[in-house]
């Protein structure tokens, strides 16, 4: 643990200049002065600027460079003769052997200090926006230093508590640092850093903490990979990681029949095996040595050998159009269960090149990103009042119908509702109406149960079935709530704290008299 008086210690070592530096104190150690006596900050812009890189072991970065980036934001450069003084000097007798290596290495030194000089400059030329005021410079030193960590070696949190105590006198902090070099080190530090950033750069880190905007994402990403991304990313949230924890369980049950777009099996190609079945012109050729009456019986018995083809390589491509339920069965814990589902789909249907999802309002449908979060999270604040989505099921067909999308690709659409929407009546009419909208009907329900059924209903066995514990995957770190408030009746709920009350309530009765109090008023009922 340091003492204050070694804080103030470090302080006065960390802000005294170096030897020939172009700056020092002024009145009283408020001011930082350049050479020529003009203004380069004030005592409490220096103390701002140290602070920006205090935090628990962090480092500053000399001294030295900060005051050459603040002169830069107000003009300031310095002269290469106060980096290089000796440069054009001449050179001792004994050194004559070696004149010409010693000039050449003076030359090369000349031109890294012109060139560090030369991003010193480009500071002057920045918009205002980037170095006005305590802020902007605030911005600018953290930007710039941000690359030379390894020479932030001093400890900020000592100096800083150091700088806050008793005010300091010129005589002290003017006390030139011994050591040749010190200025030629700060000015290379302060180029190394400016030479990454331009001004398009800087505009956008202000603007957005990035020192360039991501490419785009690539569009040979099949929608498959970026929902498991999207889950690998959600797990690390713990908001989102039930969600992504539930639709992960649900891959594993998840698997839509395959339906191929083409004959189950090539016409040309290679031989995969012999079977007994098939059409007369893939018979091997070796049956037809039997004779006419044989060779009837063995065919009519399957007892003849036929050719099989190779079967396609792999299923030809597909597209998964989702319509989302979000009326009032889907409220609360099953909205999150049915949008589990919807990831679970999009992931598990690595043949599905394109997906498209909606969710249903009324009537109408409004699209849903699904392979986003922006995308997700405003999936999960779209509701509706309805009790089933039947009457959106003509709008879904229309926008999901093959001539309509384009495509010769085979359209694969799944509504993802209620379980009780089953068994309503005015579903199952609709559902009757619109006999070709939908080929699978996914149900969730509050208990954590899954069920995917092809249509039309047949009143079987569905399709695959999972149970979800969606206690332990969705309330998991959910911070608890407390419904009640202490000061009330503890059989209160908190509602009864909000005023006004947030909810009209129905009156039953005829009124006979009504005062009025306030914004509302005061009725006798019979």
């Amino acid at each position: 643990m340091t003492s204050p008086q070694q804080e103030r210690e470090f302080a006065v070592a960390y802000l005294r200049p170096a030897e020939g530096a172009p700056w020092q104190w002024a009145e009283g150690g408020r001011v930082l002065v350049w050479h020529d006596g003009t203004t380069v900050a004030f005592w409490e812009e220096v103390v701002s600027l140290v602070d920006c890189f205090a935090g628990p072991g962090a480092g500053l970065p000399p001294f030295g460079a900060l005051v050459l980036l603040l002169a830069a934001t107000r003009g300031k450069v310095p002269g290469h003769e106060s980096f290089v003084a000796q440069a054009g000097a001449a050179l001792p007798a004994h050194f004559s052997a070696k004149v010409q290596l010693l000039r050449a290495a003076q030359g090369q030194l000349m031109a890294q200090v012109e060139d560090a000089l030369s991003q010193l400059a480009r500071v002057s030329e920045l918009p205002k926006d980037l170095v006005a005021g305590v802020p902007g410079r605030v911005f600018l030193a953290q930007t710039v230093f941000e690359a030379v960590k390894v020479e932030r070696q001093t400890e900020a949190s000592p100096v800083l508590r150091g700088m806050r105590l008793a005010p300091f006198t010129e005589e002290e902090l003017n006390r030139p640092q011994p050591g040749e070099g010190h200025n030629l080190r700060h000015l290379h530090l302060v180029a190394q850093g400016l030479r990454p950033h331009s001004v398009e750069s800087l505009q956008l880190r202000l603007r957005t903490g990035l020192d360039s905007l991501p490419a785009p994402a690539d569009p040979a990403i099949s929608p498959s990979e970026r929902a498991r991304g999207l889950l690998d990313e959600l797990e690390q949230i713990p908001e989102h990681a039930g969600l992504a924890r539930a639709a992960r369980e649900l891959m594993a049950a998840i698997r839509l029949p395959r339906r191929l777009s083409q004959p189950e099996e090539f016409a040309l190609g290679g031989v995969a095996g012999l079977t007994n079945r098939g059409s007369l012109d893939r018979l091997l050729l070796s049956e037809l040595a039997h004779d006419d009456l044989t060779l009837a019986v063995r065919v009519a018995l399957n007892e003849a050998l036929y050719l099989r083809r190779e079967p396609p390589a792999q299923e030809p491509p597909s597209r998964l159009a989702l319509l989302l339920d979000v009326g009032i069965r889907l409220w609360g814990l099953p909205r999150l269960f049915g949008t589990a589902v919807a990831l679970a789909l999009v992931a598990a249907g690595a043949r599905h090149a394109t997906v498209l999802a909606w969710c249903a309002q009324g009537s109408a449908l409004t699209p849903v990103g699904l392979l986003t979060r922006e995308g997700l999270a405003a999936q999960l604040g779209h509701l509706d009042t309805t009790a089933h989505p039947g009457a959106a099921l003509a709008r879904f067909q229309e926008l999901t119908a093959d001539e309509t999308l384009g495509t010769l690709a085979h359209t694969e659409r799944i509504l993802i509702t209620h379980r009780d929407s089953l068994a309503d009546p005015g579903f199952r009419r609709e559902l009757q109406r619109q006999a070709t909208t939908l080929d699978f009907i996914a149900t969730v329900d509050r208990e954590g149960e899954f069920q995917l059924h092809a249509v039309p209903l047949t009143g079987g066995e569905p399709l695959a079935s999972a149970r979800i514990d969606l206690a332990k995957l969705i309330s998991e770190r959910r911070p608890k709530v407390e419904l009640r408030v202490p000061e009330l009746d503890p059989k209160l709920p908190r509602i009864f704290r909000q005023k006004p009350f947030p909810l009209l309530l129905p009156v039953h009765g005829q009124s006979e008299s009504v005062w009025p109090a306030g914004e509302g008023g005061v009725a006798v009922t019979s």
